[in-house]
């Protein structure tokens, strides 16, 4: 399997913390190969390789250390794609995010659109935007996104 499609953790000013590796004497629960039906268990493993082989884009903008994707769509050879993004830390906090609309084509996935829609500080409609929370589009018609 492609073990690229993630980035790698975004570094941090915290102290890093150690656990010893203890035993785990009282677990709620453990779910083991043989507690799956075989089809679930086939599923899984049917539903891991297609998101590697089929891996279309990185659509991570250089800065970002937190990004959320609400929406996906591809119509008509293009892909779409709505999300929010933290610059500022990889916290999934609505105080520091821009909503962005990226697209490209499907048989050019680097040649991308980015368009920040709006970031927290931003003003629109005469008010102070303080939280910019999920992104989402909807296809109006053959023309037009939302």
């Amino acid at each position: 399997m492609n073990e690229q499609i993630f980035t790698p953790d975004t570094p941090t000013d915290k102290p890093e913390l150690h656990i010893e590796g203890v035993e785990i004497t009282a677990p709620a629960h453990i779910i083991r190969r043989e507690d799956v039906a075989p089809e679930i268990w086939t599923r899984g493993e049917a539903f891991a390789r297609e998101i590697d082989e089929k891996f279309i884009a990185d659509f991570e903008r250089e800065g970002d250390k937190m990004v959320h994707v609400s929406t996906f769509a591809v119509i008509d050879g293009m892909i779409y794609m709505t999300y929010y993004a933290n610059t500022e830390s990889a916290a999934e906090d609505p105080n520091h995010q821009t909503a962005r609309l990226v697209y490209c084509p499907v048989d050019a996935p680097t040649e991308q659109t980015v368009l920040d829609i709006q970031t927290v500080g931003d003003t629109c409609g005469g008010l102070r935007v303080k939280l910019v929370y999920d992104t989402i589009f909807a296809r109006a018609d053959e023309n037009t996104l939302l």
